[in-house]
């Protein structure tokens, strides 16, 4: 069976956002979001790692002092289901 797979996203979601939403890991490597993705950007292989765990855009981001890992927040689902998505990843993959 073929597919599509997400190897790297172009853009950022800096319009609609008013917080910090860009922020360095332990490991140096850029964390982020648009649309519903969270992203782990590591800028010396330029490479990506993808937190899909959103069906929603993501509209805020938290990251712990230790900068291990970061919570995200979304707004209603795209299935109509009601409440704020909220998810805790690791942002050291």
């Amino acid at each position: 069976m073929a597919g599509l797979k997400l190897e790297f996203v172009y853009g950022y979601a800096g319009k609609d956002s008013t917080d910090n939403n860009l922020f360095f890991n332990d490991q140096g490597k850029v964390v982020y979001y648009t649309a519903a993705l969270g992203i782990v950007y590591d800028p010396a292989s330029h490479t990506q790692v993808f937190f899909k765990g959103h069906n929603d855009d993501i509209r805020c981001i938290a990251i712990h002092p230790q900068r291990r890992c970061g919570r995200t927040g979304g707004g209603f689902g795209r299935g109509g289901e009601r409440g704020s998505a909220r998810n805790l990843w690791l942002m050291a993959p």
